[in-house]
């Protein structure tokens, strides 16, 4: 999950509701934990709507050059069962994430595992993806607040959490791309 918390009340419906929903936990008293992955890293596998690995493209929002945290699905499974099993772990967010990259970056690593160039386009800026997402269908809009949340940084995670657990290797991009490639 994206860190929601520090997005601005009124960005997106859906985020409004689930922030609430946090609020209203804490408050009752309840222990809770939000894990706090950042993206799947998995949607930037051969099929997603980003990078196309058999044309040798991708297209985004911005410049590219934006960081953001992704981890596979498999390892937020098997932190969140692990911290859901520590009862050390204080209520709240609990954050971590398989690697913090950039686009470009990505692009570099497929190019060099796939051994060919990838064409890069951007779609436009933030503010382009913000009309964008204006005049959208309610499950596109929600698709492009993920991508401006995470592009422009407001849902960037902090402390992370990575080392807590020694015998879990959350896997990097490069290697996540390596193993899709065989």
């Amino acid at each position: 999950m994206l860190a929601i918390w520090w997005l601005t009340p009124g960005a997106h419906s859906a985020f409004d509701a689930r922030r609430e929903a946090g609020e209203a936990i804490a408050e009752m008293g309840l222990g809770h934990i939000h894990i706090l992955q950042g993206g799947f890293i998995d949607f930037m596998r051969p099929g997603s709507p980003l990078v196309d690995y058999d044309k040798g493209t991708a297209a985004f929002w911005g410049t590219g050059d934006e960081a953001f945290e992704v981890t596979t699905i498999e390892d937020t499974a098997r932190m969140t069962a692990r911290v859901a099993l520590d009862r050390d772990v204080k209520s709240g967010k609990f954050a971590f994430a398989g690697d913090r990259i950039s686009l470009n970056r990505s692009l570099d690593i497929a190019e060099n595992l796939c051994g060919r160039p990838f064409s890069r386009q951007s779609l436009g800026s933030e503010a382009d993806l913000c009309a964008a997402m204006d005049s959208s269908d309610p499950q596109t809009r929600l698709f492009y607040a993920y991508q401006l949340y995470m592009m422009n940084g407001q849902t960037a995670l902090d402390k992370l959490q990575n080392d807590r657990y020694p015998d879990i290797e959350l896997t990097r991009f490069e290697d996540f791309v390596q193993a899709l490639l065989g």
